[in-house]
């Protein structure tokens, strides 16, 4: 970069025009910024007090910023106004390491010390509910407001349910429920970390939190760096605008900070499991320790085998022997003009579901389930959503009683002479209708016969005692079945 440039940013720097330096290097072309500039990009971020860009930024130079006391005095700079003492500590010693005549480090520093010296950590707090809210009331930038056990951000409409699902000496394991009025679901997120100390892992599973989900929610509202999409399913048009958080890593991680790495991999599965559905997430979290692996792709909060396959070729290909990790978010929103709203929310497809399976307990014989889908259809007032709890409900049962047998993440559906292959993703009901199943089965709201019943009556099962009479069994030779559905002529398909 020219000595002009730096130098206008310098004077602004003197003049404390920060955010004149935020905006003429974040219109420089990305490929331009290079280790200099996103060091200054940061410091400006400092001084305006945006401390979570400032973190995020020089955590994406890390590799080249090891060494450059620099680079560690504004990371520790931040962390320390971020209110996490103990990470801004070990930035401070580490710049006292390369420059031991660092005075404000020194201060720095010493404030850190007195504070982790003066406050126990070692014992978890009296209300780790109340504690997690707080820390997130303090860590997130946007106007915030705690109320009855949740925060609340006005700005997005988001309503944040945060709860402490786990906590030891050394790890937190935090869920967070996301809802907000322009999606069409909630998001869910388990976020987990070890550390010295309660305390320390849960203000570590709320750093994570916060630096990819809702960096990524905060790119979305903002409408930045959207890519267009195009997808058609069940005769219409729909067109969609995904987003990416950055990439959050911990431990030793490989060299490379593309935000592209496992979006332009994923990104053709993505699509294909678009239906038409207003909101739709994706988390990709892959991890490597010496030859052990862990990749995993959430569509919705399911799990994709297809994807995390890839996301697992990914990862083995990293050039690191040590612990690293990786974890990102995509989010991809449809168009008004293209969205046809879905009539039912998850909580009236739980209440279907409900109604159907005690429907079926009430059939006593072969002719009382002649006329089930006809009583279902007349209780639910749909006969589409009367076919699609009649129809998944025993393979839904059947696939979790036979669970050595592998199924793939599509099904075949026949209507009106046709046959097309749908992603589960793509079908609106799905998986709301395999939620409430499954829960209502925990929670022992059925009969105690009614599992096995469904199951009975599945193709899958069927198909397992068809092989058996051929002398084959499904269940031990890794077979795939796909499973198909027929379907009314006046069926259509969410």
């Amino acid at each position: 970069m020219s000595s002009e440039f730096i130098e206008k940013l310098d004077n602004w720097h003197k003049s404390e025009e920060h955010q004149k330096i935020v905006d003429s290097i974040l219109d420089l072309p990305e490929s331009e910024r290079d280790y200099n500039l996103i060091v200054l990009l940061a410091r400006a971020y400092n001084n305006l007090e945006d401390y979570e860009n400032a973190v995020k930024l020089l955590l994406s130079v890390s590799e080249t910023g090891k060494d450059d006391d620099l680079w560690h005095y504004r990371l520790g700079y931040a962390y320390y106004y971020l209110g996490n003492d103990l990470e801004a500590k070990k930035e401070f010693e580490r710049v006292l390491e390369l420059n031991p005549d660092d005075k404000d480090a020194k201060e720095f520093l010493d404030d850190c010390n007195d504070y982790l010296n003066n406050s126990d950590d070692s014992f978890p707090p009296e209300d780790p509910q109340q504690y997690v809210l707080e820390g997130l009331h303090e860590l997130i930038i946007e106007n915030n407001i705690i109320k009855d056990g949740k925060l609340f951000i006005p700005e997005w409409d988001l309503t944040i349910s945060p709860s402490v699902e786990e906590l030891t000496e050394n790890m937190a394991v935090l869920y967070f429920i996301l809802k907000c009025g322009s999606w069409d679901r909630e998001m869910f997120e388990c976020s987990v970390a070890l550390a010295e100390t309660p305390k320390r892992a849960i203000n570590l599973a709320e750093g994570s939190f916060i630096f990819s989900i809702l960096d990524g929610i905060r790119t979305m509202v903002a409408g930045e760096g959207s890519e267009p999409i195009s997808t058609e399913f069940s005769g219409r048009k729909h067109n969609w605008h995904a987003y990416k958080s950055d990439i959050v890593g911990m431990g030793k991680n490989p060299e490379g900070g593309d935000i592209d790495e496992f979006w332009s991999m994923l990104k053709d599965g993505i699509i294909r499991r678009l239906g038409n559905q207003k909101f739709t997430y994706v988390k990709v979290y892959a991890a490597k320790n010496g030859d052990s692996i862990t990749a995993e792709c959430r569509v919705n909060n399911i799990v994709s085998r297809e994807l995390s396959s890839i996301i697992f070729e990914i990862a083995s290909k990293w050039n690191t022997d040590e612990f690293s990790s990786k974890k990102q978010f995509f989010f991809i929103t449809q168009d008004e003009e293209t969205y046809v709203e879905y009539p039912y929310s998850e909580e009236d497809l739980k209440d279907a579901t409900l109604k159907a399976v005690k429907l079926f307990e009430e059939c006593a014989s072969d002719e009382d389930y002649q006329h089930y889908l006809e009583r279902l259809t007349e209780e639910l007032g749909d006969s589409n959503l009367a076919e699609e709890l009649q129809a998944f409900i025993p393979e839904m049962c059947a696939e979790n009683a036979f669970d050595s047998i592998q199924y793939p993440e599509s099904i075949l559906i026949y209507n009106n002479g046709n046959s097309i292959e749908v992603y589960k993703n793509q079908i609106a009901s799905y998986y709301a209708i395999q939620k409430a199943l499954l829960d209502g089965f925990n929670d022992n709201l059925f009969l105690d016969d009614t599992f096995s019943s469904y199951v009975y009556i599945s193709s899958i099962y069927g198909a397992i005692c068809d092989a058996k009479e051929k002398g084959e069994d499904l269940e031990t030779s890794g077979a795939v079945m796909m499973i198909s559905f027929n379907f009314s002529d006046d069926y259509t398909l969410w």
